[in-house]
């Protein structure tokens, strides 16, 4: 039986690729859709006379701003694929359209509003017709879900999942996309930190990745309704975090650029400058490469209960990365028309990841997965077993691989004594002097994919009330073990007496510059177990002429973690 599909959208970069690989199924029909019927017309008439196009083609003209009930009443369609956009600025006309002509309804919907209340607005009315709806059928939210429910699938725990998709310089891209991506360019986007749905600068966040197909590359943080999604599905997790970055330097630098601008409330809606940067975008991309890249990463206790880290990359080459954001569609497609799918409105979280990649399959992409399990932490590393299994048992749970990420207790804090002394405590983040402070200590353990190491580094985010500061420890080696805070990396000479852990300082340095050991911060830092079996610290840093920078101590339990509402 031949299946009408109606793609709206289907001139643009992500409808025509989508268009171009269902033309591949002699029992669709498809319908192409766009505001200007010649486009339809010229892009119908190409995938007609190319070879392997087996479907039925024609093109229609539509305009979803006016009179789409009637033009979707008059196709007749069975489905409704909306590959247009931006979604971030879109409500629900289309798809309660496609549910009134009794059509089943895909999108590639990456706006996080729009995505998030889908199912709220549209489950009544598909579900009364019998009829399926999907909404987040691209990279973001189905494809990342999809690695991700793959990735850890009997796990015991998941603490971590971290996003990122770094086109290639030259790859399509339309102004929808840059407008989608400019909308929220400066504004608050969501993310999971310290196990807290939180908001980070959009496109103003930013960190380096190495991926082994692209290389180092500038990522920040973007909207999606992922790390909403993500938490309901792994409550427990620590931290969900969505990256994107841009192979041109100036085009990350401008995105940058703009958020700040934004910030400050000196440029109200950047969207606007879609057209000027698409134009910009004739430049950058003569100083760009072909080759784009997406990876999942997740960390957490696997179905043996052992501390794993796993990534699902994939690499898109020779430009087909605009590809693979409408194959989780296709794939959602080819369900739906084959009955699979319950009716009712939903988010596209659900699609099989083995399902989308056979939907690559044929074009310059390929997929991996890399995992990676250790079995030491750097406490252990840097003393040795024999020492390590002396310590406490509240210490040995602290630090254990395999122990909770997150732990909250109570602390006393005394603050610096000097007016230097309390300007570069605020700068690292210390707290301010109080009692009974409620305190919370969030350790995320991380394995550099490929490197073979037999340790994990950490990063420490310290909680005192509200205010917070963050460290990275590393093991180098047995008695190497580093404290970085920003710039300023600590020696830390571990060593167990009497069950307790020691911290004190060995010497330090300014990125690679050591500096004299006599200008060095001091610490007194010391872990064990009190008698109600508490892990408890005590930490002191002094300086030589600043005096003290920082006192303090207390107790800490791991944290027990309820399901968001």
């Amino acid at each position: 039986m031949i299946a009408t599909i109606l793609i709206i959208g289907a001139t643009g970069v992500f409808g025509s690729r989508l268009a171009s690989h269902l033309a591949r199924t002699s029992d669709y029909r498809l319908l192409l859709a766009s505001r200007s019927y010649s486009r339809s017309r010229n892009l119908a008439e190409r995938l007609i006379a190319r070879p392997g196009t087996t479907a039925s083609v024609e093109p229609i003209a539509l305009d979803t701003t006016s009179g789409i009930e009637a033009a979707l009443a008059a196709a007749q369609p069975d489905l409704v694929v909306d590959c247009s956009g931006p979604f971030q600025s879109m409500d629900y006309r289309v798809p309660l359209a496609a549910a009134a002509a009794g059509a089943h309804f895909v999108d590639l919907a990456d706006g996080r509003q729009y995505v998030l209340g889908f199912e709220r607005a549209l489950d009544a009315p598909f579900r009364s017709g019998n009829l399926v709806a999907l909404t987040g059928a691209s990279s973001s939210p189905a494809l990342a879900a999809a690695a991700v429910v793959e990735l850890t699938r009997d796990w015991k725990r998941v603490d971590h999942i971290d996003v990122a998709i770094v086109p290639g310089g030259r790859s399509e891209v339309g102004e929808a996309a840059v407008a989608a991506a400019l909308s929220y360019c400066g504004k608050p986007v969501p993310v999971v930190a310290a196990g807290v749905l939180g908001q980070a600068l959009g496109w103003g966040t930013r960190r380096h990745i190495d991926l082994p197909s692209v290389g180092n590359r500038t990522v920040a943080s973007v909207e999606t309704s992922d790390a909403e999604l993500l938490q309901n599905l792994y409550p427990e997790a620590t931290s969900i975090r969505f990256w994107a970055g841009l192979e041109s330097p100036f085009e990350q630098w401008g995105m940058a650029a703009i958020a700040k601008l934004r910030r400050l409330g000196w440029l109200h809606r950047p969207e606007r400058l879609a057209p000027l940067l698409i134009r910009a975008r004739k430049l950058t991309r003569l100083m760009s490469g072909t080759t784009g890249a997406m990876s999942v990463r997740v960390i957490g206790l696997d179905r043996e209960a052992h501390w794993t880290q796993a990534e699902w990359r994939l690499t898109a080459r020779m430009n087909e990365g605009p590809q693979v954001p409408p194959s989780p569609a296709a794939a959602a497609i080819r369900e739906i028309l084959a009955g699979t799918r319950p009716p009712g409105a939903r988010r596209a979280l659900d699609i099989p990841l083995s399902a989308i990649e056979a939907e690559l399959v044929g074009y310059a992409i390929e997929t991996e997965r890399v995992i990676e399990t250790c079995d030491r932490c750097f406490v252990e590393e840097a003393i040795g077993n024999d020492q390590f299994k002396s310590l406490d048992t509240a210490v040995k749970a602290f630090h254990g691989i395999e122990s909770p990420p997150r732990w909250t207790g109570r602390a006393e804090v005394q603050s610096a004594t000097s007016i230097v002394g309390r300007i570069v405590a605020r700068a690292v983040g210390f707290p301010p002097s109080g009692k009974n402070m409620p305190v919370k200590v969030v350790a995320e353990r991380s394995l550099p994919l490929g490197t073979r190491r037999a340790v994990t580094d950490e990063n420490w985010t310290r909680t005192f009330g509200n205010r917070s500061f963050v460290s990275k420890i590393a093991a180098l080696g047995p008695g190497l073990t580093t404290e970085r805070f920003g710039p300023i990396t600590f020696a830390i000479g571990l060593n167990a007496t009497g069950g307790a852990l020691l911290y004190p300082v060995t010497g330090w340095r300014i990125g690679p510059l050591p500096l004299p050991s006599a200008l060095a911060t001091r610490s007194e830092a010391r872990e064990w177990q009190d008698d109600q079996g508490r892990f408890n610290f005590d930490v002191r840093l002094t300086h030589p002429f600043l005096g003290m920078l920082a006192h303090y101590r207390g107790w800490l339990v791991p944290e027990i973690r309820q399901p968001p509402p």
